[in-house]
């Protein structure tokens, strides 16, 4: 029979064997791994590591490389920039004042006030002075297109076709509808004048 003192050296014995066995396994695997994921070297090429690395081994001189092709860079004159942004106001004005809800308390009159001429302003802006109507009446106006149709240094016209969508006491209506919409200058800034629905 064996004194206790050889069986628990003979147990720690076996549990390094063991971690060191375990070691060695992993050790190996991770070599492997390392084999593995490094390409083979192919003569004539230098590979740098951090076994070989030093400022010798940098390339001081620039490669010849071929540039790639010129790419034509479109400008835009100031003129179509100016008329894009006619053509973008026109867009922004009937979205904003044709997208209405009987409970916003007119909001959307308000948002197109700073986009149109104080003489449109004042046609427009009557219904603010009423009540709001009691029954739910809502409105939503889509831009689909817009072309410019007339353009002056100090006017222009442009055309929308839109998708308007009503709801009135419970039911929807969709209606696709084209609008001119006249535009002028006005101390060097756009302002919407005049609008006129297709029939």
């Amino acid at each position: 029979m064996m004194s206790l003192r050889t069986r628990i050296f003979i147990i720690i014995s076996l549990i390094i064997l063991f971690i060191l066995g375990v070691s060695l396994i992993l050790l190996i695997v991770k070599k492997k791994n390392e084999n593995a994921a490094t390409p083979p070297a192919n003569p004539g090429v230098k590979v740098i590591d951090a076994a070989n690395f030093n400022g010798n081994n940098l390339q001081t001189t620039p490669t010849a490389t071929s540039a790639p092709a010129a790419t034509a860079i479109l400008t835009i004159s100031p003129l179509e920039l100016e008329k894009n942004s006619v053509k973008q106001l026109a867009k922004i004005f009937i979205e904003r004042y044709g997208t209405y809800s009987s409970d916003n308390d007119f909001q959307n009159l308000k948002d197109v006030e700073s986009l149109v001429t104080p003489e449109l302003w004042k046609k427009i802006s009557g219904p603010m002075a009423k009540p709001p109507s009691s029954s739910f009446v809502a409105a939503t106006v889509q831009v689909l297109s817009n072309n410019l149709t007339n353009w002056s240094a100090g006017a222009a016209e442009v055309t929308l076709k839109t998708n308007r969508t009503t709801e009135s006491n419970g039911s929807t209506n969709q209606k696709y509808q084209g609008i001119k919409i006249t535009l002028v200058k006005v101390s060097g800034s756009w302002l919407v004048a005049n609008f006129e629905w297709e029939k």
